[in-house]
């Protein structure tokens, strides 16, 4: 198996990168995160990403902190 390379259940490897962009969309349990991409690791590239449906939140308020997860169907990116 190759990291970010789908794998037979469609799934993909985890890739360990850094990514600079701008958010197209809200953060929504379920659905992907979408991106335009500036920078990948340091270096121009840009495009749009789309994530695996993301599975869980975490919110930190002044004295609390709280961890959302996906219960309902995933989203797929346009």
């Amino acid at each position: 198996m190759v990291a970010g390379k789908a794998t037979p259940d469609g799934k993909s490897l985890p890739v360990d990168y850094e990514l600079e962009g701008t958010l197209l969309a809200p953060v929504r349990l379920g659905q992907q995160l979408v991106v335009f991409r500036h920078n990948r690791n340091g270096v121009a590239a840009l495009g749009i990403f789309c994530s695996s449906p993301v599975e869980e939140i975490m919110v930190v308020t002044g004295n609390s902190v709280y961890r959302l997860t996906a219960a309902g169907p995933s989203a797929t990116c346009p």
